[in-house]
């Protein structure tokens, strides 16, 4: 494995955007398109800083970008890949509050057990936050193939590739979190604008 940038190691701080781009392009530049998913998650996710304070701001922007790190075949060890990723960013000394980010990032505690993973909350807690939220919504805007995308077009998607019940539960729990930043972003104290398209 790569070395890891020796800031991100010694601080055991937050990565900058900077760091998580470099750690998440060396992890899934050759798993197929989840590189430009994250990639443009990211992105979205940096639209969306002005929501936050910096250090929130932060968090949120290395979330979204480092969110199917655990897809990795560096990472993978269980199949489940919020929990892979987790584990991996804990173990490499990035902050706890980072790895439960991942670890739950878009829901992931309603899919957990269908992965034979029955203790994800206890592993790592779950917040319940804008932040949350707004990682949600980077994901939801965020295409396979890192075309930015409305979270109905990205919930159908998902449906036809993992088809389920459980599905159906999520997909209104996500819906409500995008709506939730969809409310934020409207607030005329704000005045944030989420581009059209995503970065070459």
């Amino acid at each position: 494995m790569t070395a890891l940038p020796v800031s991100a190691l010694s601080r055991r701080a937050c990565p900058t955007w900077e760091e998580a781009r470099w750690l998440g392009r060396d992890m899934l530049a050759d798993d197929g398109t989840r590189w430009p998913h994250v990639r443009t998650a990211g992105f979205v996710a940096t639209r969306l800083t002005t929501l936050f304070d910096d250090d929130e701001a932060a968090l949120l922007v290395a979330a979204a970008t480092l969110h199917d790190i655990g897809y990795s075949s560096r990472v993978a060890r269980t199949g489940f890949h919020p929990l892979d990723g987790a584990v991996f960013l804990h173990a490499e000394g990035f902050p706890d509050r980072l790895a439960g980010l991942i670890a739950h990032h878009s829901l992931a505690v309603i899919t957990a057990p269908l992965y034979g993973v029955h203790d994800l909350a206890e592993r790592f807690p779950q917040e319940q936050s804008l932040l949350v939220d707004a990682l949600v919504y980077a994901d939801m805007h965020s295409a396979p193939d890192g075309r930015i995308v409305g979270t109905e077009w990205r919930l159908a998607d998902i449906a036809r590739r993992r088809p389920g019940p459980h599905q159906e539960v999520r997909a209104e729990l996500l819906r409500a979190s995008s709506r939730r930043v969809e409310a934020a972003i409207r607030d005329p104290e704000r005045r944030i604008e989420v581009p059209p398209r995503a970065p070459a």
